[in-house]
Formats: C-alpha cells, structure tokens, sequence
C-alpha cells in the first residue's frame, strides 16, 4: 500500500528580504518599542517634576542654551533624506551609492554625538543639582546611549558591505534595517528638543 506526500516547493522564494518581511526588522521594531516606553517615561517624568514648580527650570537656572541643541537636532535630520536616497539602492543591491549615502549618514550620526558633548556643557544645570537637572540629564544621555548604538551598528554593517570576503546578500537588507531604525532615532531627538529646549521657554 503506497502513501503519496505533497510537497511544497521553496526554490523560487527569494533568499534575501527587506522590510517587515524580515526577521531583523521586527526585533527592531521590538527594541524600538522598548526604547519609546522608556522616552515616555523619562518626557511624562519632566512634565510631572514642571509641575510641582512655579518655574521652570527652577530658579536661578536658565533654560538650556539653544545652540547646540539645535546643532544636534539638524545634523540628524540631514540624515533623513540620505537614508532615503540610500534606500533603492540596497533594493537593487547596487553597493557603492549605497555605501556613499549609507558612509554620509555615518558621519553626520557620529557628529552630532560629538556635538553631544558641547550639548551638555550648554544644559546650564548639573545631573546633581536638583531633580530638574536629573531629568534633563537622563534625556540626554538615554538618547547618547541611541547615538552611540546607531553609529556601531552603522559601522559593522557598512564594514561588511565594504570588504567582499565578508559581503553577502543579506547585510544590504540589513542596511535597510539600520535605515529604519535611524528614522526612529531622529524621532526621538525631536521629542526630546521639544521637551528639553522647547517646554521650558513656553512656560516660563
């Protein structure tokens, strides 16, 4: 007595994919969401401590020096349109204008951590001054910590795209990925300009 099996066959499937079809994205996604319950606890914390105070910065504290907060916020934006125009071509698989446009994201992400460190010097308050200076610090240095993890991940993809021993299909999807997750980091240096820098102008 012979049994018949059906088979399904998997040849034509493609070996590599991009976007929510892979698995890389979603824990990115996931390690996105963990990261914004924790944006949202530090921002619903600074609004909580504003509102125990009549000012804010408590006096005679002044509101953080815009400069290089602005810096900051505008050098990551310009990362924006690159990841963009870097996109298609990890579509396409074509590797040196992904690598110019993916290498120019790198370099503005790496200098606005270094504007990070004249950023703080302008908060105007110490992390142990009083709890307005505790949470402004936290802010920041929660989202050096996203600067510091984007600029790694950064160079490990790229350096795998750029040496051809090391290269194969599947880090241009990982590219992509690295892209999707610097969108989320410019995100979250708006909300914080706009807690940090913005707020306390607005309610003084």
């Amino acid at each position: 007595m012979s049994t018949e099996r059906q088979a399904l066959d998997v040849s034509q499937l493609p070996t590599v994919v991009f976007g929510h079809r892979s698995k890389l994205w979603w824990g990115t996604a996931a390690f996105m969401a963990v990261e914004t319950t924790t944006l949202a606890i530090f921002v619903t914390s600074y609004f909580y401590l504003a509102r125990l105070r009549d000012t804010w910065p408590p006096d005679p504290i002044p509101p953080p020096d815009l400069l290089p907060g602005t810096l900051v916020l505008i050098v990551l934006l310009l990362t924006v349109p690159l990841e963009i125009l870097a996109k298609p071509y990890g579509h396409r698989m074509q590797l040196r204008p992904l690598l110019k446009f993916k290498f120019a994201s790198l370099a503005a992400t790496a200098s606005a951590g270094l504007l990070r460190i004249w950023e703080f010097r302008g908060l105007n308050v110490r992390w142990d001054d009083n709890a307005y200076g505790s949470v402004v610090w936290a802010l920041l240095c929660f989202h050096t910590l996203l600067l510091i993890v984007e600029v790694i991940e950064e160079i490990l993809i790229l350096g795998f795209l750029a040496v051809p021993s090391m290269r194969e299909p599947k880090h241009f999807a990982d590219a992509e990925d690295s892209g999707f997750y610097q969108f989320f980091l410019v995100a979250v240096t708006v909300v914080i300009y706009l807690t940090v820098y913005v707020a306390p102008r607005l309610m003084s």
